[in-house]
């Protein structure tokens, strides 16, 4: 009864100050459509189906709360809004993605401090000036939907960003970075430092639509403990910065990626339709191409190292003819058919393995890695 009369006081509170004050007693106002059943008919208790009407108080004890709120999210609320069993779960499917990112992305910075290990500015490779320039696309876009409640379209961005920018591309990419290369390699340290602007990026962007869970991952991540001291709702909002600014990077790496989408995965997977190779990296590529082509000088200009890791495969060999046609001819085997071996540690094929002691015998870069790590 006391809390119900405390209501009714704040509510009558609110309407006598839209008079007193000569304002309503809110700054903006949203409105939203039905809530409708998967075919867009309402839904009734007396429309004669027998099954019981699922409310979201069921479907929080069926897929969690985050979940329900991720759905909401994904949602144009400006119209009828269609609810199943099926819809959410598909949203669940996109939240599986998102905490697998966060634990990646943790599970990667266990031995980074930022202090000690990060990478100032021109340092960072190509590699992660092209994955942070996109990051600042993302901040820069979703905070615009935020403030346009559109979070249907912040939704959307957010999971393209996690599931094709990262989990497809970046980090598919850096798994032999992070995993093989010695500790304080370089490279390693400066996709670290990407890596960590990422996660303190994005658990702040999906704060509003995921609470509990952005809320979990930072207290991982400031104090592996499920509870932190310093909450993630008093951290500052992610800003675009001269951090994240790396157009000619990012227009270098993408237009690299986009080759290798267009010309090069192709011939890959013809490799593993014929049951040749099981995984990219089974691979060699030769890449013919005129001199004509817009990106001839590019891959002559591209580091072999740096285009062996964007490709996902052993070896790389560019050749440039001299003619003014656009032609571009790829062509990939096996690196097995060419006597390479097999580096039991990177898994990468090379022209030979070297003795790394007790570890057995190893690539050259590998071998380089252990004695760094454990001297």
């Amino acid at each position: 009864e006391g809390s119900d009369q405390h209501r009714g006081w704040f509510q009558s509170s609110l309407w006598l100050g839209s008079f007193t004050h000569g304002n309503a007693p809110y700054q903006q106002l949203v409105t939203h459509g039905y809530i409708v059943k998967e075919d867009g008919t309402k839904i009734s208790k007396s429309d004669g189906t027998k099954s019981k009407p699922q409310t979201s108080d069921s479907y929080i004890k069926q897929f969690g709360a985050d979940v329900v709120r991720l759905w909401i999210c994904s949602q144009d609320f400006r119209g009828d809004i269609p609810v199943s069993e099926k819809l959410i779960k598909n949203v669940g499917n996109t939240y599986r993605t998102l905490r697998n990112t966060f634990r990646f992305l943790h599970g990667n910075l266990y031995d980074f401090d930022p202090e000690v290990h990060g990478v100032l500015v021109e340092g960072l490779t190509d590699l992660d000036r092209w994955a942070l320039h996109q990051l600042g696309e993302l901040i820069e876009q979703v905070e615009a939907y935020y403030d346009a409640y559109e979070f249907h379209r912040a939704y959307q961005l957010i999971a393209n960003f996690v599931s094709i920018t990262l989990s497809a591309t970046y980090h598919d990419i850096l798994k032999d970075r992070l995993y093989t290369w010695a500790p304080n390699a370089p490279e390693r340290r400066s996709s670290q430092t990407a890596l960590d602007r990422i996660f303190k990026s994005l658990t702040a962007l999906l704060s509003p639509m995921l609470p509990f869970t952005t809320d979990e991952a930072w207290s991982y991540f400031t104090s592996e403990s499920e509870f932190g001291p310093q909450p993630l709702s008093s951290e500052d909002w992610p800003e675009m910065c001269d951090f994240y600014r790396h157009p000619e990077a990012s227009q270098r790496i993408g237009s690299l990626l986009k080759f290798k989408a267009e010309h090069v995965n192709e011939v890959l997977e013809s490799l593993r339709q014929e049951k040749k190779i099981g995984q990219s990296l089974d691979a060699r590529v030769d890449i013919n191409i005129s001199e004509g082509h817009a990106l001839s000088s590019l891959l002559q200009s591209t580091d072999n190292e740096q285009l062996t890791e964007l490709l996902n495969v052993s070896g790389v060999s560019v050749t440039i003819q001299p003619l003014t046609d656009k032609s571009v001819e790829i062509s990939a085997a096996p690196a097995v058919d060419s006597g390479w071996i097999r580096c039991p540690r990177s898994w990468r094929w090379v022209p030979e393995l070297v003795n790394a002691g007790t570890w057995g015998d190893v690539s050259p870069r590998c071998a380089e890695a252990l004695k760094a790590k454990y001297a």
